[in-house]
């Protein structure tokens, strides 16, 4: 009873510090999965519901606001918002999908597929609005370690071979 409350815990505050991370999401479940604790999986998804809420409240809410703030610029400014949005609302949602879904489906590869572009598509976006605002040597790291992150992702999700 004790190892099973502690594992939760640890894997709650691992959660709350690694909020929808895939990886160690579908590591978390493959823990809890092996220890047939149903009670604690139901306790962490309801938190993980209203964590999720509050993340699409805040979301929405900023993406609102940017646009609002930005009525009077260029017309890019307001697409650049609303595309990071909708990407982002894709993201989770494939997200969902992702873990929701059988180890052995074929459904599964296209979801990682869609969830790695995106990251990539996320991320090279940030890395040009922000390089926008910086020297040139700056943004030269921010772009690096954009190609390194897509990069790593790639690694991790079609060649590493995870049992995620």
């Amino acid at each position: 009873m004790i190892s099973k409350l502690s594992v939760a815990l640890s894997l709650l505050t691992s959660l709350f510090k690694t909020t929808h991370n895939p990886i160690s999401l579908c590591f978390a479940t493959l823990i809890l999965r092996q220890q047939n604790s149903a009670p604690i999986v139901s306790t962490i998804n309801q938190q993980m519901d209203w964590l999720t809420g509050i993340g699409f409240t805040m979301l929405t809410s900023n993406s609102s606001l940017e646009i609002y703030r930005s009525k009077g610029d260029h017309a890019w400014s307001v697409a650049f918002v609303v595309s990071a949005y909708f990407s982002m609302l894709l993201l989770f949602w494939c997200l969902m999908l992702y873990i929701g879904a059988a180890p052995n489906e074929a459904r599964r590869r296209k979801l990682k597929i869609a969830i790695w572009s995106l990251l990539t598509f996320l991320t090279a976006m940030f890395s040009y609005k922000q390089s926008e605002l910086m020297l040139w040597p700056v943004a030269l790291v921010a772009w690096a370690t954009a190609v390194a992150v897509s990069f790593g992702v790639f690694y991790e999700f079609f060649i590493h071979r995870n049992r995620c």
